[in-house]
């Protein structure tokens, strides 16, 4: 009778796993996965590309000659996901992590095989952090960078500082706040009221 309890046991718990699929642990494209997925017609339609939408979940699916590219967001967050897919072989190539379309965290980069080929760290020489600079930027400036809104963040050099560049949309067309902030120390570089 214990067996049988244990046996039970085991198949609801591999039943509870194939309910929580995480669309980022997909190591080989399969459009299955999307069949309860409905279209997004937010977006115009694009040759080759789909736009599903599932509950606050987005998927954006490229189908190039040579690469599959899966988008994943989210709509109460800036963050987006990016995976490559080898077009023939339906393996993993490449994924990543965007916030607000810039790199962050660590990058991947695998082998025909699925092998781990090669990792990029987004955040190299960027010791004030992503984390400090969202914390940063809302208790100096009331800004939210959490908040899905058009924000356009990037990195780069600012006399000779490594910084973050940070975009904002102000009322008037055309026009943006830009806070360049120092991506070792936190030191405002640039903001509109200096």
């Amino acid at each position: 009778m214990k067996t049988f309890y244990l046996y039970t046991l085991l198949l609801l718990s591999l039943g509870c796993k194939a309910q929580e699929f995480d669309l980022r642990d997909m190591k080989r494209f399969d459009e299955k996965v999307f069949k309860d997925w409905e279209v997004d017609t937010s977006f115009s339609s694009i040759p080759n590309t789909k736009f599903l939408k599932k509950g606050n979940n987005k998927v954006k699916i490229t189908k190039g000659d040579k690469i599959i590219e899966v988008e994943l967001s989210n709509a109460t967050n800036p963050y987006t996901y990016l995976y490559t897919y080898d077009a023939k072989q339906k393996r993993q190539v490449s994924r990543g992590e965007k916030f607000h379309r810039m790199e962050v965290g660590i990058w991947e980069y695998f082998d025909s095989n699925g092998k781990l080929q090669k990792k990029i760290d987004a955040d190299e020489g960027f010791s004030f952090s992503l984390n400090d600079l969202i914390k940063k930027m809302k208790k100096e400036y009331g800004i939210d960078l959490l908040a899905a809104i058009h924000i356009n963040i990037s990195r780069g050099f600012f006399n000779n500082h490594r910084c973050y560049q940070i975009a904002i949309p102000t009322t008037s067309e055309y026009e943006y706040d830009v806070y360049k902030i120092d991506g070792e120390t936190g030191e405002v570089l640039l903001s509109p009221k200096i």
